[in-house]
């Protein structure tokens, strides 16, 4: 927008011009130094891991995810969609079978204490590698394991 300055009438044409300039400019030196401040502080979202020989960056907000993930004891998988995946398997198998909500729950506890576990151990053959990423190899590896110790 234009910098609109009050002039009175008297004034004649050219000095009406000049004083719009003039206002013009000292608007744009003013945004100038306004747009260009003080530098803003660049705050240090890494943080340094190493693993074995080699030295990545983690995210501090995935960190700070996987601690607070690490310390609560709620259920990592949703109730109504754990459930609507119990009944559509049961569904397959038998029409009309029914399943008591302690049922379910202790399914659900059952199946993501599994699931820890699981991830746990590829993670752990993961890092015998000296790797920090899951590949498919790592679950083939730990699923072979499971089968020929049973």
């Amino acid at each position: 927008m234009k910098n609109r300055s009050i002039v009175s009438s008297s004034l004649t044409r050219s000095t009406r011009s000049s004083s719009t300039k003039l206002n013009e400019s000292h608007s744009q030196q003013v945004t100038e130094n306004t747009t260009h401040g003080s530098p803003k502080k660049k705050r240090n979202l890494y943080k340094t891991m190493a693993i074995g020989n080699k030295t990545f960056k983690i995210n501090v907000k995935t960190l700070r995810e996987i601690k607070r993930l690490q310390m609560s004891t709620k259920l990592l998988i949703a109730k109504a969609a754990f459930s609507r995946l119990v009944h559509e398997i049961m569904c397959e198998f038998n029409g009309g079978t029914r399943i008591q909500t302690v049922a379910l729950q202790a399914l659900q506890e059952a199946l993501e204490t599994y699931a820890v576990q699981y991830f746990e151990d590829c993670y752990s053959c993961a890092l015998h590698a000296r790797r920090s990423t899951l590949i498919p190899r790592d679950f083939q590896l730990i699923r072979r394991l499971r089968e020929s110790s049973c």
